[in-house]
């Protein structure tokens, strides 16, 4: 069976997350993506903030918060969603222009229905 594993971060100041707008349709992600062979998810996590946000961080600043795993059309998917724990120390500037249009803040209400139902389910939970 193959297996889909993703790290997801979660960065919010209450209202807002921040979140990539993709260039295709009118989707948006939270940051994070594909976890390597061989990589931690943590490992995942650190890497993909630097791509895709522009943000250098440690093992300290983030931590796991929810954990999901399921089986679809012989496919077995696990999701890894960190939590920044500071988000005001950072910067952060749009790292991959090819794939994202924009890294934004955007109230929750107006984001959730553009994001992935796994992601709307953990953000929901912690908002």
């Amino acid at each position: 069976m193959n297996t889909n594993r993703k790290s997801r971060l979660i960065v919010i100041r209450p209202p807002f997350v921040l979140s990539l707008k993709k260039k295709q349709e009118n989707k948006r992600s939270l940051i994070g993506g594909n976890i390597e062979p061989k990589e931690q998810p943590i490992e995942a996590m650190i890497r993909e903030a630097k791509e895709e946000a522009g943000i250098i961080l440690s093992k300290g600043d983030i931590s796991l918060i929810k954990e999901i795993n399921y089986t679809k059309n012989n496919i077995s998917y696990q999701r890894y969603y960190f939590l920044l724990k500071q988000p005001k120390q950072f910067h952060f500037t749009l790292g991959e222009p090819d794939k994202f249009e924009a890294l934004e803040w955007v109230d929750f209400n107006d984001v959730s229905e553009t994001l992935k139902k796994a992601d709307r389910e953990v953000l929901s939970s912690i908002k």
